[in-house]
């Protein structure tokens, strides 16, 4: 990763705004499912939006795919750069990069991380036939000539 930057200052803000980026997709995925199972009997027809939920299926699929290949979250391998060229411990980073960094990484065996991305991952496609998606009326073919 030559393209990053080597300014200590500049590696630790940069591994804090990943750790942010990376609580956010966390925060999406598990909102959004709630969003969906919540709008379901509400009647939101926002959570039936089509690029939402392709987007929220392509990324959940993206995490359960890599952790069962073994392979690491690029961004917590990107924030794992940052901070080591920072040459700083995780404890001093800032407040709340400290704090996102706690929420997501867990003391967990990494098989049970994958069974759990893929339970979740099962759980948004079933909600793809509990709540499917619609097209916005108007953005589809419409047979007329």
């Amino acid at each position: 990763m030559d393209w990053l930057p080597d300014d200590p200052d500049t590696c630790l803000l940069l591994a804090d705004v990943v750790v942010c980026v990376h609580f956010s997709v966390v925060a999406f995925l598990l909102g959004g499912q709630l969003a969906i199972l919540a709008g379901w009997p509400l009647r939101w027809d926002w959570v039936r939006g089509l690029r939402f939920r392709l987007l929220h299926l392509g990324l959940m699929v993206l995490v359960a795919v890599q952790s069962v290949f073994g392979v690491l979250c690029p961004l917590t391998t990107l924030e794992n750069e940052l901070r080591w060229r920072a040459g700083r411990p995780l404890d001093q980073a800032s407040f709340v990069g400290r704090w996102l960094h706690e929420l997501l990484f867990v003391e967990v065996e990494v098989a049970v991380l994958a069974w759990s991305y893929c339970a979740f991952a099962a759980l948004v496609v079933g909600s793809l036939f509990l709540v499917p998606p619609r097209r916005r009326p108007g953005s589809g073919a419409s047979g007329t000539a």
